[in-house]
């Protein structure tokens, strides 16, 4: 079979559920997974090299999942994210394009320096390892509640060649003691159960509850968590960086000053929409 007419294929069978840009770059990823085909092999019409029933089998395995809107990236095992890319299943999230602004912002606020990194709620460790790789001289140390998620995160570090200390800890447990840090990160839970059935089928359906959703009642809980921990364990002028729910923003900078923080600022994303507070610990 030729390349572009298992693209056509792919495209035509998939757009009844996603926007036809969206089921374009779907069938490019799962043409590359399933035939090791590039792009530019799949626009130059290569020819698939498998035979036509293995070729039409293949493709219709996929298909059943796709339509099942399970995410291209769970499928292929792999999502890209900063340049890099990060193995994943349905134990983590997938990395998002907003997530890559909280680590860049990072990246921008202290290039080059020593610094001692906490990542909480690491997951697929996608802010943890990115991190690593760009601020080398920096010691990155990572946790998450799950041991599922930090055996995916041991793997891309191990993947990737990143240097990070991987630990099964929970934020919520409010005897949890580690050492002081300059930069303490997190994309925490911030979703409410409420807001659960405006979501997507794709993602409530497959990516970890465990990760996303926060109680109705307290959609602040992991920020309270977050703040009362930096407090004891970033150094004097350490920063604290924060990716939030959009609807929170003046809610998670207020909680920040009342804590005791200054320069709380709330940085909006590509979106335009409130995505990141970040905050310093100041002098004693």
């Amino acid at each position: 079979m030729q390349a572009a007419k298992a693209l056509q294929k792919i495209i035509e069978r998939l757009k009844a559920i996603y926007p036809i840009a969206e089921a374009r770059n779907i069938a490019f990823l799962l043409l590359e997974h399933l035939f090791k085909l590039t792009k530019s092999q799949v626009l130059a019409n290569y020819a698939i090299k498998t035979s036509e029933f293995d070729v039409d089998e293949s493709i219709e395995t996929a298909l059943i999942r796709l339509l099942n809107h399970e995410p291209i990236q769970y499928i292929v095992g792999t999502s890209h994210f900063f340049g890099f890319d990060f193995c994943v299943d349905p134990s983590v999230l997938i990395p998002r394009p907003e997530t890559e602004e909280l680590v860049n912002l990072i990246i921008n606020a202290h290039p080059n320096k020593e610094l001692s990194i906490l990542d909480i709620g690491t997951g697929s460790g996608c802010i943890a390892i990115s991190l690593a790789k760009k601020l080398p001289l920096s010691k990155v140390t990572a946790l998450d509640v799950s041991e599922a998620a930090i055996a995916i995160a041991t793997k891309n570090a191990q993947l990737l060649n990143a240097s990070v200390e991987l630990l099964i800890k929970s934020i919520l447990d409010d005897t949890l003691e580690l050492s002081k840090f300059d930069v303490i990160v997190s994309n925490p839970p911030y979703i409410t159960l409420e807001e659960k059935q405006l979501m997507h089928e794709n993602v409530v359906g497959y990516e970890p509850a465990l990760a996303l959703f926060v109680p109705d009642t307290n959609p602040l809980l992991f920020y309270q968590k977050i703040a009362k921990f930096s407090q004891r364990h970033l150094n004097e002028q350490g920063c604290l960086y924060v990716e939030i729910n959009e609807s929170y923003g003046g809610m998670v900078k207020e909680l920040f000053e009342n804590h005791g923080f200054c320069k709380v600022e709330v940085v909006k994303d590509i979106y335009q929409k409130d995505r990141i507070v970040s905050a310093v610990k100041p002098c004693s």
